[in-house]
């Protein structure tokens, strides 16, 4: 059985969240990055080959001005990304953030990739 593009990135969000403890990313005031000081990325810079982008872009800017980033992110709509990039958002626990990918999952019928 071949793996969906979803399923491919929600792997990559989760398995980089996942190691990071799922922490989010912030930068000093507690705005969320693709990528802060400390090298944690949030659940769409873990699917970017180069998540060194600012705080003010949302997804949709982000795909638009970046082509490495549409790339990257190709085959999956904005919907699915704005609500993945929001259980890191959103999470601001680790639990919470667990809870609310574990929830994003079931909803999209997707599996929980095995941590190593």
């Amino acid at each position: 059985m071949t793996m969906t593009r979803e399923q491919e990135i929600f792997n990559k969000a989760y398995l980089g969240l996942a190691g990071q403890g799922f922490e989010q990313a912030v930068d000093p005031l507690g705005i969320c990055q693709y990528v802060d000081a400390n090298g944690r990325k949030c659940a769409v810079g873990h699917c970017l080959t180069d998540p060194t982008y600012g705080t003010n872009l949302n997804v949709a800017a982000l795909i638009y001005e970046d082509p490495q980033a549409a790339t990257d992110l190709e085959g999956v709509s904005l919907n699915f990304l704005v609500q993945l990039q929001q259980c890191h958002d959103k999470g601001d626990t680790p639990r919470g953030m667990r809870e609310r990918l574990l929830n994003f999952a079931s909803l999209r019928n997707l599996t929980i990739p095995e941590v190593p």
